[in-house]
């Protein structure tokens, strides 16, 4: 056995999950170089799969407009957990991202008209 990048193995190694700790995000499945982890959304929960065995069951939140499953409770507070308070806030809603962009789901910017008295126009800049 050889020590390749960071004193990691080159040979082939066999990676263990702790299933406890998935949170139902999907990154795993973008990636595992085999392809051998997925992840299936179906009747109101998401499965983790790897190599056909199913891991992890979790409960879906819905989207509060059109009902579409969104993501994960898990998910959610991993996300809640690691921004500030004033944009945590928007996740209390429950949108998909499709809701979200047809609402225009933003924080609104107020715009304030600044005048130029030299050349009597107006500027409009975000405040």
């Amino acid at each position: 056995m050889t020590r390749g990048v960071a004193g990691l193995s080159t040979s082939l190694a066999v990676e263990t999950v702790d299933a406890e700790l998935c949170i139902g995000c999907g990154a795993c499945t973008q990636v595992c170089p085999t392809g051998a982890i997925h992840i299936e959304d179906q009747d109101g929960v998401r499965r983790t799969i790897i190599t056909g065995t199913v891991v992890r069951e979790q409960p879906l939140l819905t989207c509060s407009e059109c009902g579409a499953p969104t993501q994960t409770p898990a998910h959610r507070e991993f996300v809640r957990q690691r921004l500030p308070d004033h944009m945590a806030a928007l996740l209390d809603r429950e949108l998909c991202p499709s809701c979200a962009r047809q609402r225009a789901d933003r924080p609104v910017v107020e715009q304030a008209l600044v005048y130029d008295d030299e050349m009597e126009t107006g500027v409009s800049i975000a405040c």
